[in-house]
């Protein structure tokens, strides 16, 4: 057979081709390092992102632990006041135990009626 398109050759087909593998290639290889860079930046952001919670809990488990001391140290106080005033005026604690009694019946025999 002969071939009568002017100006293509195989010779100049053979090297357009070969062309495009080697940019193919060039470009493959661009974009795996693009985008490797940016896994890498990702995991580093990720890494850092996970040391920030973590600090973060820390810092807020430590900000519970003295809450729950302080709120301990308060309970302390105040049951030990609760404790010499029961002691100091036993008859008053009798008193208000009566009136507290009186007052939970009351409201039980709302309910019953």
């Amino acid at each position: 057979m002969v071939n009568n398109t002017k100006g293509l050759n195989m010779d100049d087909i053979k090297k357009d081709v070969e062309s495009l593998k080697n940019d193919l290639a060039t470009q493959t290889k661009q974009l795996k390092s693009l985008t490797e860079n940016q896994f890498n930046k990702m995991k580093e952001k990720g890494k850092s992102v996970a040391s920030d919670v973590e600090d973060n809990a820390y810092k807020l488990g430590e900000k519970a632990r003295e809450s729950l001391e302080d709120m301990s140290d308060k309970l302390k106080v105040g049951t030990t006041y609760i404790e010499n005033q029961t002691k100091s005026h036993p008859w008053l604690v009798v008193g208000a135990a009566f009136l507290i009694g009186m007052f939970v019946q009351k409201l039980g025999s709302n309910r019953n009626n």
